[in-house]
């Protein structure tokens, strides 16, 4: 073997071997084919290197997701689009975008990790659509300004509209489409918002 091939690698380098590999198998082989042991031993590193930076072969891959989309949720920004009703199908299909970024094989590990890991899911959720919420309030503080809603709705309020985008999306493994959006926005969402 020459030199380049038996030195381990480092840095950068070994990060996006790492992921790659992690990616490469969760495509081909589906999640529950990945493991630390593999995946050092394909990247050429120690379980412990990956012990170290992720408490799980799921916090690994779900890294290694997330840097596939390296700008990911910093590719949003608000613009009044003339209506409540028109902005809340902007953040939607918007959010039904970053869901689908999520492979269709770590879905169902998603599901597993809810029951075992309820408080890593909420967590890992959380900052999923953090940045679509910061939209949410800009859409709501102009529909107020517009005077499409009278108040700010409570946070409960506000987040059924992602709940109901990721029940479907995650538990049902159905993504929405355009005029089930709608749906959800006119029947659901719009009231809720615009309750007195």
């Amino acid at each position: 073997m020459n030199k380049s091939t038996t030195e381990r690698r480092r840095g950068d380098d070994l990060e996006q071997a790492i992921f790659q590999n992690a990616l490469t198998i969760l495509n081909n082989e589906g999640y529950d084919a990945i493991s630390f042991a593999r995946i050092a031993r394909e990247s050429n590193t120690s379980r412990s290197v990956l012990y170290h930076h992720w408490d799980s072969p799921f916090d690994l891959t779900l890294a290694a997701i997330h840097d596939q989309n390296p700008d990911g949720n910093n590719t949003l920004s608000y613009y009044d689009t003339g209506s409540l009703r028109s902005d809340l199908i902007f953040i939607g299909q918007y959010f039904i975008i970053e869901l689908e970024r999520i492979p269709q094989n770590f879905r169902t590990a998603l599901l597993s990790v809810m029951s075992s890991n309820p408080n890593k899911v909420q967590k890992m959720l959380t900052n999923t659509n953090k940045l679509t919420t910061e939209i949410l309030d800009q859409a709501l503080a102009t529909a107020i300004t517009r005077g499409d809603i009278s108040k700010l709705p409570n946070d409960t309020s506000k987040n059924s509209f992602f709940k109901l985008i990721r029940y479907s999306f995650v538990i049902e493994n159905h993504p929405i489409n355009q005029a089930e959006l709608e749906d959800i926005i006119d029947s659901i969402v719009l009231p809720v918002l615009t309750q007195k």
